[in-house]
């Protein structure tokens, strides 16, 4: 991979649905953007390699790996090691517990926490260097407006909320940490978008915004919006189910 000075590189977790998949197939077609998608699933995966071969793209790699696994695949690594940068890293993947709090098993709470707090903060441990190699890159946090402080909260979420409450700590503490080598660092807390979380959360719910029209601001904001801000957690939300 050839990646010049006007190219950007970007990564996504969690691309094999919702608005992860929806962010990786836009970029996948932005002529000055290379995109790594990051999923658990094989079949996701080919599946979406599948769809932007079929549509004549090629700015794109797919990497299976588990953000809660302590090193990066040895491809990623060599993709990163021949562009010597990453201009944007997405931490989109995301996991759900429906369930009352007394009957959240601690491997349930475990799980949550491991994929919604670790993954990122490991993450961007392992991708640092590169991400500062890059001069001016962007970090973004895909938060929850359920993880927003005096926002509307709802029964049998406690784990989830809670843990993209840890995230918006993160956001914060990282900005002032890299402070001075051009790494930014934000988040956006969504709101109410039909996802396969969504219908999992408020199951039989439609919601106003669907994936594409998210990604589409999401992608905007990752590329230059770090330009205009740090360590903020932006609210992306018109409605509260």
């Amino acid at each position: 991979m050839n990646t010049t000075n006007r190219e950007k590189l970007v990564l996504i977790t969690g691309v094999s649905r919702g608005i992860g998949r929806a962010m990786f197939l836009q970029m996948s077609a932005m002529p000055d953007v290379k995109v790594i998608g990051l999923a658990r699933s094989q079949d996701a995966l080919h599946a979406l390699e599948q769809e932007c071969t079929e549509a004549g793209l090629s700015g794109f790699f797919c990497f299976q790996h588990d953000v809660t696994e302590q090193h990066l695949p040895e491809e990623l690594m060599s993709v990163l090691k021949e562009a010597g940068k990453l201009d944007v890293l997405i931490n989109n993947a995301g996991a759900l517990v429906n369930k009352p709090f007394v009957d959240i098993s601690r491997e349930e709470w475990e799980q949550c926490y491991l994929t919604n707090v670790y993954g990122p903060y490991r993450l961007i441990q392992l991708l640092y260097p590169w991400l500062k190699a890059a001069g001016e890159a962007h970090v973004v946090n895909i938060g929850s407006m359920g993880g927003v402080q005096g926002s509307a909260k709802f029964a049998g979420l406690s784990a989830y909320s809670s843990s993209k409450m840890a995230l918006v700590g993160i956001t914060e503490c990282l900005a002032e940490e890299f402070k001075g080598t051009g790494v930014h660092v934000n988040g956006v807390n969504l709101g109410a978008v039909q996802t396969e979380m969504l219908a999992e959360a408020f199951p039989g719910y439609e919601a106003p915004h669907h994936p594409p029209e998210v990604a589409s601001w999401l992608i905007d904001f990752a590329l230059h919006g770090g330009r205009l801000m740090n360590g903020k957690s932006v609210p992306l939300s018109s409605t509260t189910p």
